[in-house]
């Protein structure tokens, strides 16, 4: 479900991209320090959110040169250590542990066996995540049993296919933000970017997901099979970019009533450029470059 909330990196200013990248290895650095191996997990969403998350609460970035703690001949403008960024990094390891417990009972074996080895190998980071968030855990979990029960009903619309993930995300940015006035905004904001996240990954996974039998509401919702032919795909995901169109729209509306205290310009690009860009690549032949990254190019985390 990851991947999907990040830059439009050629319409950045090269300092901006610095700034973003500063973000990225300190949470890289903060998801370190929940213990071994948690940095593994790092994507490009929880990056917005910390970004957002410093911004939301007004929490100045305070800069420092470090070297990089995956290579230590690179050394990296850092930003020390903040309760934005633990926030973010928390949020990221409890997001992936529901994930994995979720592959844990219906992918293939596989799947189940690496599932099952990763959350044996991170249990001391997930505890220290879920000490940090407990109403957030208990969020996600609530996600994760009601996202299975719609799957295994075959639902197959999109509104109520999304409400989970949308919910959940919804829950963790609402706790981000500083005040009242501003929580209501940042929730509804979260659930939009929620829902964005679950449609995108529906479309981006759409033919595999038929392929291996797995659930899909877009397949569903339009009847799309391995017999399926291409132009039956495209109008499926015509109407699915369309609902992710209105989505970031909406979600743009939500941004503009916030006070951005830091990062503006890249907050900026990635609401109303990095967003729209995803969508017109989902479902093409661009499948995958985007949505897995672990890394920038260039970046020593």
């Amino acid at each position: 479900m990851f991947g999907y909330v990040g830059p439009e990196r050629p319409e950045l200013k090269v300092k901006h991209f610095a700034l973003y990248r500063s973000v990225y290895c300190s949470l890289c650095e903060t998801l370190r320090s929940f213990g071994f191996g948690a940095k593994a997990l790092l994507n490009y969403d929880f990056t917005f959110a910390a970004m957002l998350c410093m911004s939301a609460r007004g929490e100045e970035p305070e800069f420092y040169i470090g070297r990089c703690n995956t290579n230590p001949f690179i050394k990296e403008r850092l930003i020390k250590k903040n309760s934005s960024l633990e926030t973010a990094a928390a949020a990221l390891l409890i997001s992936s542990r529901h994930k994995l417990l979720d592959d844990l009972a219906d992918e293939g074996f596989f799947k189940r066996a690496g599932a099952f080895l990763v959350l044996s190998f991170l249990i001391v980071p997930f505890k220290r995540a879920s000490a940090l968030l407990p109403d957030f855990d208990e969020l996600a979990a609530e996600a994760t049993a009601s996202q299975r029960r719609f799957e295994e009903s075959g639902e197959d619309n999109l509104d109520l296919a999304c409400d989970p993930t949308a919910r959940m995300l919804a829950g963790l940015f609402k706790e981000m933000a500083a005040g009242e006035e501003e929580a209501r905004i940042m929730e509804r904001l979260g659930y939009l970017i929620g829902r964005y996240v679950y449609l995108a990954d529906a479309i981006d996974d759409l033919k595999e997901d038929i392929e291996k039998g797995r659930y899909n509401p877009i397949a569903l919702r339009f009847r799309l099979n391995k017999a399926s032919g291409e132009k039956e795909y495209a109008e499926a995901i015509s109407e699915a970019r369309a609902q992710l169109n209105h989505a970031t729209g909406q979600a743009e509306s939500c941004y503009r009533l916030l006070n951005i205290s830091y990062f503006k310009e890249v907050l900026d690009n990635i609401i109303y450029l990095g967003l729209r860009a995803r969508v017109q690549s989902l479902g093409g032949e661009t499948k995958g470059r985007e949505k897995h990254g672990q890394s920038l190019s260039g970046a020593g985390a």
